[in-house]
């Protein structure tokens, strides 16, 4: 629970629209005296950056392109105004023109009007990056994104656009998941199915190995552990079901050589990186090895990742057990251990009274930052 409290008349409206809703937001407006309300609907009281950003970002999401101007009382009665309107409305072409004019999103839109090309249409001018590529199988699935369409052509402009990527900040494996999803032609849950468009497939993979490059390095020395057993390609990531956890693993692997400097791998495409692991002799999926191989070579390594499915199985020594003789021998106290089992419920590899090891049990859109995260010592 929480009792927010802040000085900027845009938020204390704001929050009492998300509390009570709009008609007790400008019920409080009237309680007040009129010369605070003159005040308040001419200009923003509080005019600090940090404030200016906080209500953008609570009235139009995180969406960094929006160009949204909301600085008074009255503008921001008018846009929620129009929000409510349009939660109820079933006239296609009002929507449209509250679409532009407002600059509303897919999820201000009731339901039933979520078949419509024309809203659609009009969603798609305005849409952040990540919706985006979130809502092509639906797009697809009414046939907005025909062959040759405008949409088609919106699409795979703004994919292929460097700039863009840069400032959607989609990680790569994101941009992979939604690559295997949208080749599919069918989402993993519901009865959603489309015809998949091969120019923006095409789009997709590019913009893939291309957001390579925006990956902010953590500049930390990492040293990387993938299962390549073969149980690896048949299980299916925990929180991205489109992929399995050898290619997931293959991709974070490139991800991190790509991105972060002390690395000697040689640049390679994700379907290159799957032969060589594929032709790795097997054996037992023992997690400490990373660890005791560091030790041997005596390696400076910063991080160590271990990306395996559910196998956590260790030999002689337990992983945890191994990281801090690491530790000891190459006198680096604060090395750190990640073990992710991608296609995991269930394990515990981190002794968890240590600050240095993290478990990562299944594998979404949130675990990239996570890494990252717990790397630079921010968790």
């Amino acid at each position: 629970l929480s009792h927010p409290k802040t000085t900027n008349p845009l938020l204390k409206f704001l929050f009492v629209y998300i509390t009570k809703g709009l008609e007790k937001a400008i019920e409080s407006l009237e309680t007040s005296s009129s010369t605070t309300e003159a005040t308040v609907e001419t200009k923003t009281v509080d005019n600090s950056d940090a404030s200016k950003n906080a209500t953008r970002q609570i009235v139009n999401g995180l969406d960094e392109e929006a160009n949204t101007k909301i600085t008074t009382i009255t503008e921001l009665q008018v846009f929620l105004a129009a929000v409510e309107k349009a939660k109820t409305s079933t006239n296609e072409q009002e929507l449209v023109e509250s679409i532009r004019k407002f600059h509303l999103v897919r999820e201000h839109m009731p339901t039933t009007i979520l078949g419509s090309v024309a809203i659609w249409s009009a969603l798609l001018e305005k849409m952040p990056m990540t919706a985006m590529i979130r809502n092509l199988g639906k797009m697809s699935e009414i046939n907005l994104l025909k062959e040759n369409s405008q949409a088609e052509k919106q699409i795979v402009e703004r994919l292929n656009d460097q700039q863009q990527l840069r400032r959607a900040r989609i990680h790569p494996f994101n941009l992979l998941v939604a690559l295997e999803t949208y080749k599919r032609g069918e989402g993993i849950k519901g009865k959603l199915k489309w015809n998949v468009n091969e120019m923006v497939k095409q789009a997709l993979e590019s913009a893939f190995y291309s957001s390579f490059k925006f990956v902010e390095p953590t500049n930390k020395r990492f040293c990387l552990g993938l299962d390549v057993s073969g149980s690896m390609a048949g299980a299916m990531i925990n929180g991205s079901p489109t992929i399995n956890a050898a290619v997931g693993s293959c991709a974070m692997c490139m991800v991190t050589v790509r991105t972060e400097p002390y690395t000697k791998v040689v640049d390679q495409s994700l379907e290159t990186v799957m032969d060589v692991t594929r032709k790795i002799s097997m054996g037992n999926t023992d997690c400490a090895l990373p660890m005791m191989w560091a030790i041997d070579h005596k390696e400076d390594i910063d991080i160590f990742i271990v990306y395996t499915d559910n196998e956590t199985w260790y030999g002689e020594i337990h992983p945890s057990g191994a990281l801090k003789k690491y530790r000891i021998k190459m006198n680096k106290p604060q090395a750190k251990l990640i073990v992710c089992g991608m296609a995991s419920n269930k394990f515990t590899i981190a002794d968890p009274n240590d600050g240095g090891m993290l478990d990562i049990v299944g594998f979404d859109s949130a675990a990239p930052q996570i890494i990252s995260q717990f790397s630079l010592g921010l968790l």
